[in-house]
């Protein structure tokens, strides 16, 4: 141990004389790691959110190669805030909008599905027992009350289209198309957004539900997070000239955070793991882990200055005080994020590395926060009659002195009082999710309501199982599994009748 000691004191001394020359060191080092990070990737996956290797998802993964994935699937509701669909208006607006997209070079035109497309056919008897197939409501909408009411009969006696393409009671319609897998989810809600925009008024609303709706809702808020950040740094500057009331407690955190998040960027950009936006919160977390390590370490400083009135000696000091309490520190926190990698889940993988590696950085701030300090201005006078936090100092060191003091009990009745609660509240926590839309959005959210409208007033659902059968070739023209088929609805229908609605 003395000689740990001695090693200790002789590489602390060795850093303040050249600190100069470290400070320039760790900068350069930093600007250029720091270049990675314009190599950044900040997509949302949500299947990053499921466990690797489950099978389930290797039964997923089959099923895209064979048929797709369905993640450009987007459902259009269109419902008129007054009485029910059979109107010029609406029929009209409800053509409009599907004529409008078959033209989108964006979207498949054969996979683009309403009451208004040429591919929804009805049987249509005719003459002598024949029966002859047409579309519904191709190429144009009733002109006459007689064409609307045999439209209704068409619609209400057809099971393919009752419920599905048009509510049971009339009262809205949907259409159901396919982006191209080369559309980018900013791309299709611009689309989408500004058709809503078209096409909604006082009379009429546009409802729309699917993956690149849900994502296109995510990445517009990209804007907002960056401007709370912004907002929040400005704060956490103002608040640090108030706490420490000189230049050196202010640039100090904020020059070590500034370093410590350029290695943490760097690091995400050169491994190309992906930063999703869904992260972005746990940044904060860093950085205040960052500037609550820099503070301390800052604040011991002022101290050893104040008593030394010498750079050096109070850089020196600091360092060999802090220095490995600030590293076991650090390290606890940062095992805790890389204890996430036993999780079998790809996203809590990658927020143990990105987030491991990030804390670990901070551990520099031993180091680097004295050398910083050492070279920013800062009076005697001013670090002696200044505030300095002492007043928060005398107020904590009160309550320490009653909580093991004279109020002890009263701390520790407070404290079991907070045990029994927070034990009785986890009884009541809600595993999943079974609210419709998305857990990512507020449940009043407009994505969330419009999925919850589409799941109430349709047959079909955002939220579907697809049965998939394999076996060897040609084996699915057997008759049974058809009836496998059948039965497998017939068995949801009868044990789930509240939340199952229909299969096709």
């Amino acid at each position: 141990m003395p000689d740990t000691n001695k090693r200790m004191d002789r590489f602390c001394k060795f850093i303040v004389k050249n600190r100069l020359a470290v400070l320039i060191a760790v900068v350069t080092f930093t600007v250029i790691f720091a270049s990675g990070a314009a190599r950044i990737k900040s997509d949302v996956i949500l299947q990053d959110l499921f466990p690797y290797n489950h099978p389930y998802l290797k039964l997923y993964a089959r099923f895209v190669q064979v048929f797709g994935s369905g993640a450009s699937t987007v459902i259009i509701a269109v419902q008129p805030k007054h009485g029910d669909i059979f109107n010029k208006d609406t029929l009209t607006k409800i053509k409009d909008i599907t004529n409008e997209i078959e033209l989108w070079d964006e979207a498949y035109r054969a996979l683009t599905v309403s009451m208004a497309s040429n591919s929804v056919k009805i049987a249509k008897p005719k003459a002598r027992g024949e029966i002859a197939f047409g579309a519904l409501m191709f190429p144009d909408i009733p002109k006459t009350g007689k064409e609307m009411d045999l439209l209704k009969k068409h619609i209400f006696s057809t099971s393919s289209i009752n419920g599905k393409l048009v509510s049971e009671d009339g009262t809205a319609a949907l259409i159901m198309t396919e982006f191209k897998e080369n559309i980018s989810y900013e791309k299709s809600f611009e689309i989408l957004q500004s058709l809503v925009k078209r096409y909604s008024d006082e009379n009429t609303s546009i409802h729309i539900t699917g993956y690149p709706m849900l994502m296109g809702w995510i990445y517009s808020y990209k804007s907002q997070m960056a401007l709370v950040f912004s907002i929040s740094i400005a704060l956490m500057v103002i608040i640090l000239y108030v706490v420490f009331r000189n230049i050196t407690g202010m640039i100090a955190p904020i020059a070590l955070a500034l370093i410590c998040s350029g290695l943490g960027l760097g690091f995400i950009g050169w491994t190309g793991l992906n930063f999703s936006p869904l992260l972005y919160v746990l940044a904060f977390l860093v950085g205040a882990r960052m500037l609550s390590n820099a503070v301390q370490i800052t604040h011991r400083y002022i101290e050893e200055f104040r008593s030394t009135m010498n750079r050096k000696e109070a850089a020196y000091r600091t360092m060999r005080a802090m220095w490995m309490p600030n590293v076991a520190a650090v390290t606890t926190d940062s095992v805790g994020f890389m204890v996430l990698a036993a999780a079998k889940i790809f996203l809590m993988l990658q927020i143990a590395i990105m987030m491991g590696f990030w804390m670990m950085t901070i551990a520099i701030s031993g180091m680097m926060v004295p050398i910083i300090c050492s070279f920013l201005p800062i009076k005697a006078d001013k670090v002696e009659n200044g505030n300095n936090g002492e007043g928060l100092a005398r107020i904590n060191t009160k309550l320490a002195e009653f909580s093991i003091g004279p109020g002890k009990y009263h701390v520790g009745i407070i404290v079991l009082i907070i045990l029994v609660v927070g034990i009785w509240q986890t009884t009541r926590l809600k595993v999943g999710d079974p609210s419709p839309g998305s857990p990512i959005l507020w449940p009043d959210h407009t994505y969330n309501l419009d999925t919850g409208f589409i799941n109430k007033t349709f047959k079909f659902s955002s939220d579907n199982i697809a049965l998939y059968y394999e076996g060897a070739k040609d084996s699915v023209y057997d008759p049974e599994v058809p009836r496998i088929f059948e039965k497998f609805d017939q068995h949801m229908a009868k044990e789930l009748p509240d939340i199952y609605k229909s299969s096709s």
